[in-house]
């Protein structure tokens, strides 16, 4: 991992998620990061209906990444030749620099700047498996809210990868657990729906051969 305007990025998740955990909180739920970036309105940016890159860090021209004897150098083991390819490929400004890129709910940068890894919370990618990655970096990338990726493994890094950390309020609920009793009230509430259209199939046969 390396650190840049405020942002720890190049990371993968499991590192995401370790750095979380050094601060007593955890990644951010898929479900959570978009709620916090529709706001109250439910937009497709946090700032409202329109892509705009005068709001928010992206659609800059990507660079192409160097390759060495091993690789890629934004993965080098040679910190030296790691952090030189990232300087010269970061295109991301400081983290809450640009006012107009904030949802209503207060929180800034979640759509461009970087592509962050969240805790993805339904039924598990064969690839991602637990993992995505949500708001599209500065390039011309997936920039809206509901937008993911699952094409990654939660090992791997890349060099616009980042994270942010997110906590339970003192005194509520946990957050996944949350998300669990609105899951099994869901699949209760289908459950139901599919013995009542049983019962509905049955008695329609039924009441056809009297």
């Amino acid at each position: 991992a390396a650190s840049a305007n405020g942002s720890v990025w190049n990371a993968t998740w499991y590192e995401a998620q370790a750095t979380c955990k050094s601060k007593n909180k955890r990644l951010c739920w898929q479900s959570e990061w978009t709620a916090a970036c529709e706001g109250s309105k439910h937009t497709p940016f946090p700032y409202g209906w329109k892509r705009d890159h005068r709001k928010c860090n992206m659609d800059n021209q990507w660079l192409t990444p160097k390759k060495g004897a091993h690789g890629f150098l934004f993965a080098e083991k040679d910190m030296g030749l790691r952090l030189l390819e990232l300087s010269r490929l970061d295109r991301s400004v400081p983290s809450g620099s640009q006012e107009t890129c904030q949802s209503d709910f207060g929180v800034s940068d979640l759509t461009g700047n970087f592509d962050e890894w969240t805790i993805y919370d339904e039924k598990p990618k064969e690839k991602s498996r637990w993992a995505s990655l949500k708001g599209g970096a500065w390039g011309h990338v997936r920039n809206q809210c509901r937008a993911s990726s699952h094409s990654h493994t939660p090992d791997e890094l890349y060099y616009f990868w980042s994270f942010r950390c997110c906590a339970d309020a003192e005194g509520a609920p946990q957050f996944g657990q949350r998300r669990r009793q609105a899951r099994a009230l869901r699949m209760r509430y289908q459950q139901q729906q599919g013995l009542l259209a049983v019962q509905c199939s049955v008695d329609a046969i039924v009441g056809g051969r009297r």
